[in-house]
């Protein structure tokens, strides 16, 4: 078994262990996170959780440096982007 997929598995345990057993959870959803790292030869990447990418110290000056940086950082959360994405493709046309 290769490793991104063992740590999507792990991940969704860990996921499914937060709800008690009165809430359902979407056992379907795999995002598109874990999907990257089940395929053959992402192996050696890891998940970073979505804490450090959310604490700001952790991203400082990234906002400077790369290009469309809130879209990036949605996609990356595995956030809906489509409206941030719509604005900016409104902004872009003007």
């Amino acid at each position: 078994m290769q490793a991104g997929t063992l740590m999507s598995t792990q991940m969704m345990r860990l996921y499914s262990d937060e709800y008690s057993d009165d809430e359902t959870v979407d056992t379907d959803y795999v995002s598109w996170i874990e999907n990257y790292l089940s395929i053959p030869g992402h192996d050696i990447l890891v998940q970073v959780p979505d804490s450090y990418i959310e604490d700001p110290f952790n991203l400082q000056d990234l906002r400077h440096k790369i290009p469309e940086y809130d879209i990036a950082l949605q996609m990356i959360l595995d956030y809906d982007v489509s409206i941030a994405l719509q604005m900016t493709l409104d902004y872009d046309v003007r």
